[in-house]
């Protein structure tokens, strides 16, 4: 029992410094980031909480449904071609 319980403290120590790594630069960042793009955001001011807003914006806004119907079809048709060719 002494045993599983020596080798558990082990493992975890060994895999601590990843997860500490994991957290630092990638969980903060990505939870910053979706706090952030739910905000409005002025350096000078802070963050201002407007929720879904930003995204509503984004989908009303003509030109990005454009870009991304243009991503789509370039996707679509680049992929198995690249995949063809190779």
């Amino acid at each position: 029992m002494a045993s599983m319980k020596r080798e558990r403290t082990v493992g975890l120590a060994f895999a601590l410094p990843w997860l500490i790594g994991l957290s630092l630069f990638v969980l903060y960042p990505f939870l910053a980031s979706f706090y952030y793009s739910l905000c409005d955001y002025s350096v000078l001011e802070g963050a201002v909480w407007c929720g879904a807003e930003n995204y509503r914006a984004l989908l009303e806004d003509e030109v990005f449904l454009m870009s991304v119907r243009a991503t789509v079809l370039y996707a679509l048709l680049s992929i198995p071609a690249g995949i063809v060719v190779s």
